[in-house]
């Protein structure tokens, strides 16, 4: 009830005070971009273990706050006697004992015993809740000499430990920065009573400040609008401050966006973390899948060797990786087990399996036909055919792709030890169930734990039971339009990519599709393009 009376006019001041949190704000992730750089180029990449610098910066921050809160207390502190001064807004029984009197004299300069707090230690030795509602409710606690001190050791405090071990968190002490912007702003006017703007500050209470200065700081460090103001709304009770706050952090975002990005978006530019827009960028149409895919491709096949599949895992960190074969490649005499069960027999020919039939679906020439068009032939013949066809005009080997396998899952087959011999056949009684295979979810290990002896890297696993024989595709030609909305609607975290005749010959992945890659690709697409203009010109 005491956060109640305001008039249109006042939507003005808020307004002003929406765009001082936005340039607070952009301030603050300034500030935070430059530490972050610094954390990630010096004190990360030391020589030691990163995770003893992460603890070390830990407790020098740890350290250097409580100093700091104790000197601030100590020496930059008001005491206030609550006799005729103090006011609390609301119940006051509520925040009597939240006040805390330390460093200050049990009797004043006449001798006598008088009840005093410490602004300075009220704010910063109560948790941050406490001392967010102590900024919303009381009146004539705090002095502005103590409220610029307590200001600029939270914002620099708060902007110090976003990005250290320490679970500091972002929104409650923005929350208490933004507060404290707020109260100063407030306690400014009533201490000099500016006597043109008196008509305006005068009528609103001081608690008002600190909750517009909370919800255009936060905003002006997030950029959030519509949520937060759901949240100041919800944290208060205050339905009739949704106009103001509104007004405050759409000004707070309109001015922060001017100078910097929000924390979060700058952090992910930062650690290069894949975060996917909602749309693909402009200017794009020309782009096709071909122009962003990752043609240096780390794949298995259907039958790998278990020492192939460890240094695969040690050596990349992909969570996916493509199960192919390549047509100048033999199947080898044991056929996988997912393909075992149908069988092909040609009219007096060897028995052949519909895994080896599908490898030269694939091939154009050099294999014999009968009568009616059919691919005739033994098996020999075709392999030899499958061998002067294996690579295609660039001297690139042709893939066939036959599935998708996870990082996790092959870490789940190495720890199952489901390995077989070089001339065994896989036992489907061995096959894990996907209750065996989903037992450490949503903790899987990346990768695994334990070195595997020579005689275990010489055996083989069969991946055909694990894999997803039927993962989205691509072609190569697809438009990148196209390609950023399967991505973006399906949740995909890779998509291969193949040709016209079904070889695959890429594969996309989230951090593709980044407006920055994208971006960098179009240029040198244009660039590429541009000298090929050149070249034909002159020629």
């Amino acid at each position: 009830n005491d956060l109640k009376d305001w008039r249109y006019y006042h939507l003005i001041i808020f307004a002003l005070m929406g765009a001082g949190g936005g340039l607070l704000g952009a301030l603050f992730n300034s500030l935070n971009k430059c530490i972050t750089m610094h954390r990630m180029a010096h004190v990360r990449k030391r020589k030691l273990s990163r995770e003893f610098w992460s603890v070390l910066e830990a407790i020098l921050v740890i350290s250097a706050t409580t100093l700091l809160v104790f000197i601030c207390a100590a020496a930059f502190s008001t005491c206030i006697s609550h006799d005729h001064d103090v006011i609390v807004m609301s119940n006051s029984s509520e925040y009597e004992s939240e006040r805390n009197s330390y460093f200050c004299p049990a009797v004043d300069d006449h001798g006598t015993v008088g009840d005093y707090h410490n602004d300075v230690s009220t704010i910063l030795f109560n948790s941050q809740e406490v001392a967010t509602q102590l900024l919303f409710h009381l009146k004539n606690a705090f002095t502005l000499n103590s409220l610029w001190i307590v200001f600029v050791l939270y914002f620099l405090v708060s902007c110090w430990t976003l990005g250290t071990p320490v679970s500091s968190g972002l929104f409650i002490p923005c929350i208490v920065t933004g507060a404290l912007y707020g109260r100063l702003v407030g306690t400014f006017f009533e201490t000099y009573n500016v006597p043109l703007l008196s008509p305006l500050f005068g009528e609103v209470y001081p608690g008002i400040y600190a909750l517009i200065g909370s919800a255009s700081f936060l905003s002006g460090v997030m950029r959030m609008t519509l949520s937060l103001t759901v949240i100041m709304i919800e944290a208060t009770q205050q339905v009739t401050f949704g106009v103001p706050i509104m007004v405050s952090v759409v000004v707070a975002k309109w001015v922060g966006d001017i100078f910097t990005a929000g924390i979060y978006d700058i952090n992910i530019q930062l650690k290069k973390i894949p975060y996917m827009e909602w749309d693909s960028p402009e200017h794009m149409d020309r782009l096709s899948a071909e122009d962003i895919m990752s043609k240096d491709i780390k794949y298995l096949p259907l039958i790998s060797k278990v020492e192939t599949i460890d240094t695969i895992l040690r050596t990349t960190t992909h969570s996916a990786f493509p199960v192919t074969e390549d047509n100048a490649s033999s199947p080898g005499p044991k056929v996988p087990l997912l393909y075992r069960s149908k069988r092909l027999i040609s009219e007096g020919e060897e028995e052949e399996t519909a895994f080896e039939s599908s490898m030269y679906r694939y091939q154009k020439k050099g294999l014999p036909q009968g009568p009616s068009g059919n691919i005739q032939g033994s098996l020999a013949t075709r392999r030899a055919g499958k061998m002067a066809e294996g690579e295609d005009q660039e001297g690139q080997k042709e893939l066939v792709l036959h599935g998708m396998i996870l990082r996790t899952q092959l870490v789940t087959l190495l720890k199952n030890n489901l390995f077989i011999d070089e001339n065994e056949q896989a036992d489907p009684r061995t096959i894990l169930t996907h209750d065996q295979m989903m037992q450490e979810y949503p903790r899987f290990s990346e990768n695994l734990k334990r070195e595997l002896t020579d005689e275990e890297k010489a055996k083989y696993i069969d991946l055909s039971p694990y894999m997803n024989p039927c993962p989205y595709l691509i072609t190569s030609n697809s438009p990148l339009p196209q390609v950023f909305t399967l991505f973006r609607t399906m949740g995909l975290r890779h998509l291969p990519v193949i040709k016209a005749t079904g070889n695959f010959v890429g594969i996309i992945t989230r951090h593709d599709l980044t407006h920055d890659n994208l971006h960098r690709v179009r240029k040198h697409h244009k660039l590429s393009a541009a000298r090929v203009s050149a070249v034909d010109s002159s020629a």
